[in-house]
């Protein structure tokens, strides 16, 4: 869509995306000639890239000296100059743009596509009921590409395991000496141990390796519960590149800030959106929550009933550019980079 637009490309992408980013990578001048390397972000994902080799007059470079961050259309505004554009697309996600006039161009656009996915985050009324295994089921026919239970929600003691016509992309989980969360990948069932175990759940609990990644069109996370309070889950998750965490749980009503300030850390340090669902146990102590960290907006919404929840996946930024650090904070990009920390190592 993007590829195919006549506009101007930072025109249309501020019209598509109004909190996007227009970034400044590299630039440099010379003579009556500028060379610039750019990026359009929403939040960490890339939009789209961008090289330009500019031929400007000696207005237009005296403006672009002075305001050395803006984009082309800004400046071809500032100076008041026609400038005639043709556009050649060379491959599927790819174009050049040619700019004839006060500014000449040659400038190499390639696009990135963001997918949709939704996400159907389910708090049961009741749980630890003879109407669980009947309730999971009908939920399971929701039309989201994922669905998303509570922790060791609808099996539990005294109820048999069983997926028969249960579709793909479903987490959930049953609590018997050793609770664990499952998935339904490609009609199979996948365990998902917990890594880390709290109170009495060390006297079942083995030691676990961090294999919680399963594939659906993108590297999606689970964890469960207390591991999204480890902080060497989150460094194991950022090493394979997830796209979405999503965490089942049971979140003591008492500390829900608690859990809403782990999401967004959690989310910074992956930089992909985090989604946890909690459900109330029978003694009444954890909460109905759905707690959602969004990457683009950076804020976490918290609901208190079930929820359908769109997240996005895409190309991101996950490594600091090798540029001078100054470009990065005046274009108002902070980080955090996961690709920054993979080399630390531990005692």
């Amino acid at each position: 869509m993007l590829k195919d637009s006549q506009l101007s490309t930072t025109l249309y992408i501020k019209r598509l995306f109004p909190n996007s980013k227009f970034v400044i990578l590299k630039q440099s001048f010379s003579d009556s000639s500028a060379k610039r390397r750019i990026l359009f972000l929403m939040g960490p994902y890339i939009i789209c890239s961008a090289d330009a080799d500019l031929k400007l007059t000696p207005d237009a470079m005296r403006w672009l000296k002075e305001k050395p961050y803006i984009p082309l259309g800004n400046l071809i505004s500032m100076i008041n100059k026609k400038v005639k554009r043709t556009f050649h697309s060379t491959s599927e996600n790819e174009r050049i743009v040619n700019m004839k006039g006060a500014i000449s161009a040659i400038v190499k656009e390639k696009f990135y596509k963001l997918r949709k996915l939704s996400v159907a985050a389910f708090i049961p009324k009741n749980s630890g009921t003879s109407k669980d295994i009947s309730i999971f089921r009908r939920h399971c026919r929701k039309d989201a590409d994922l669905l998303l239970f509570p922790e060791s929600y609808p099996f539990h003691k005294g109820v048999d395991l069983s997926i028969n016509g249960i579709r793909d992309g479903v987490i959930f989980g049953e609590y018997r000496k050793r609770p664990a969360t499952f998935a339904t990948i490609n009609g199979r069932l996948i365990r998902i141990p917990k890594i880390t175990p709290f109170a009495n759940e060390k006297i079942h609990k083995s030691k676990a390796r961090i294999r919680n990644i399963i594939y659906m069109g993108a590297n999606i996370g689970v964890i469960t519960c207390y591991d999204l309070l480890n902080p060497a889950v989150s460094y194991a998750l950022s090493r394979r590149k997830i796209d979405l965490l999503l965490v089942p749980a049971y979140i003591p009503k008492s500390d829900i800030s608690r859990w809403i300030n782990f999401a967004r850390i959690r989310g910074y340090e992956l930089q992909a959106p985090v989604i946890v669902v909690s459900a109330t146990d029978r003694k009444g102590i954890s909460a109905n929550a759905v707690i959602f960290f969004d990457p683009i907006t950076e804020k976490v919404n918290v609901y208190n009933k079930s929820r359908i929840i769109d997240v996005f996946v895409g190309e991101r930024m996950l490594q600091s550019p090798k540029i001078h650090w100054s470009w990065l904070l005046r274009n108002k990009v902070y980080g955090p980079f996961p690709g920054d920390f993979q080399n630390l190592s531990g005692d």
